[in-house]
């Protein structure tokens, strides 16, 4: 008796077959999703239709937004397309927080081999010493744990919602209106 699998296509595999028919996943999974496609006429089916939406996307031209949709863009906001280094180092810092903990962690071990090897070694420290540096080496960990808390919640709080979210919301509106009012 031959039985037919019915596949439930749910968000994660439909997510695949998105990339697959997009380009945009790995040889392996490609594999998966084509061999899927061949046992279940669903799949097929959906691939097929994603895939030709894909085609579709590819054979755009980059420029097809009108011109007159631009030049209101320009005429309303005033800021006319222009790059610069600043804004440059400013979104890879801003977009890509691991380049800046790098960055940060870098200059924190340059930092602590220049303080541990440009130091003479002694080993005659009292237990007073020790003790003393032990309590300066603690408040000094608490006030940066306290530096890290502030600095975590300020740009938390006031950075990724006033500054960020905010205007991001705003971008979002203006474009959704300028598209609304095109029609």
């Amino acid at each position: 008796m031959n039985r037919k699998k019915f596949y439930n296509i749910d968000e994660q595999l439909l997510n695949k077959i998105i990339s697959v028919a997009y380009g945009d996943s790995g040889f392996i999974e490609k594999i998966k999703i084509y061999s899927l496609a061949k046992k279940d006429v669903e799949v097929a089916e959906i691939l097929n239709e994603y895939m030709s939406t894909a085609n579709a996307v590819h054979e755009l031209e980059k420029n097809v937004c009108p011109e007159s949709l631009l030049e209101k863009v320009q005429k309303i906001t005033g800021v006319k397309e222009k790059k610069s280094f600043g804004s440059d180092l400013f979104s890879i810092l801003v977009s890509r927080p691991i380049i800046t903990v790098g960055a940060t962690a870098v200059i924190v071990l340059m930092l602590v081999k220049s303080l541990v090897f440009t130091t003479p070694y002694y080993d005659g420290y009292s237990e007073a010493e020790v003790i003393k540096a032990d309590r300066e080496v603690r408040a000094s960990f608490a006030l940066i744990g306290k530096v890290f808390n502030k600095t975590r919640t300020t740009i938390k709080d006031e950075v990724l919602t006033t500054r960020v979210g905010k205007p991001l919301n705003e971008g979002i509106n203006f474009v959704n209106n300028l598209f609304i009012e095109e029609k």
